[in-house]
């Protein structure tokens, strides 16, 4: 296994956790992580310039490539839900507070 090749196992590894934070809501630690990964991705943009001559090699980090790919796109999702909700609930806060000044001083 080269050092690109195990970097991106490093990062695919770092993903899955933060996936796993993601499925369990715990957005915190999603951040938390992603600091390290955004670092090791940076690492990654400065190994990827050793040329990867070996078939094999090619095409395992183009499998790490396509499951880091999914992962992300499984994070953004949940995200985005997450988002959503979040704009929900202010939302029905902001109506909330806004019937309670309307209306609670009477009664």
């Amino acid at each position: 296994m080269s050092d690109v090749t195990a970097a991106y196992e490093a990062l695919l590894s770092q993903a899955k956790a933060m996936l796993g934070a993601a499925r369990e809501d715990e957005w915190k630690r999603v951040l938390e992580l992603e600091q390290d990964y955004r670092r090791q991705a940076a690492h990654i943009r400065r190994l990827d310039e050793e040329a990867l001559t070996e078939p094999a090699l090619i095409q395992h980090k183009l499998q790490l490539v396509e499951a880091l790919i999914e992962h992300d796109r499984e994070i953004r999702q949940r995200a985005d839900a997450r988002r959503d909700e979040l704009v929900e609930l202010m939302r029905v806060s902001r109506q909330q507070g806004k019937l309670h000044r309307a209306y609670g001083g009477q009664g």
